[in-house]
């Protein structure tokens, strides 16, 4: 999505710096690492990042959202992003639906090593399956495309299990107004719009 010339320009690293760093000819001291690595999850960049690919690819929020790349992108950023806010905070589980949301859940996952809780698809939410949560434990909700619909559906799952929400990582906020709907002890992340 980007090339070494706009890279560099970001980055104030000559390009050809940058093209022995991801050929792994050479390794950047740790500082340049941090930088690169902050400068390139900055939530601006990253929603960059989004709006480059949607354009290229029509505007395909499933294209978007099943693409290995993108899907990592997000769930470095999204992992930066509880860690920046909840680090020590005690959080448990990471909760999606299955789809879209749930690839982004393990790629997270893969990072902070949460078990990622999926909600069932249907109405019956059985204990069986959720033996191991307890009343009051600390959950992340993730996201792909956050409507009202599914944001009811989230809650009938943490209400009915006596869960707490500390964070919704959204790709996709459909509607601005769904802050509202958050409680103040809630965190709400989101990159598009």
């Amino acid at each position: 999505m980007y090339t070494y010339r706009e890279l560099s320009k970001m980055l104030s690293t000559p390009s050809s710096a940058l093209c022995k760093y991801s050929q792994g000819d050479i390794v950047p001291s740790l500082n340049k690492s941090k930088m690169i690595l902050n400068t390139l999850l900055s939530r601006e960049l990253v929603k960059e990042y989004i709006f480059r690919f949607l354009s290229k690819y029509g505007w395909n929020s499933n294209k978007l959202l099943t693409d290995p790349k993108v899907i990592n992108i997000l769930g470095m950023y999204m992992a930066r992003a509880i860690i920046r806010n909840l680090a020590g905070s005690g959080l448990r589980y990471l909760l999606a639906m299955p789809g879209s949301s749930s690839l982004i859940a393990a790629s997270i996952s893969s990072k902070l090593g949460l078990p990622v809780m999926l909600i069932p698809s249907g109405n019956e939410f059985g204990i069986d399956n959720y033996y191991q949560l307890r009343r009051g434990d600390y959950i992340a909700l993730v996201s792909d495309i956050l409507t009202y619909d599914s944001l009811d559906k989230f809650y009938e799952f943490i209400n009915r299990y006596e869960l707490t929400l500390k964070i919704v990582l959204a790709v996709i906020l459909v509607d601005k107004s769904l802050e509202k709907e958050l409680s103040k002890s809630t965190l709400l992340e989101y990159l598009v719009p």
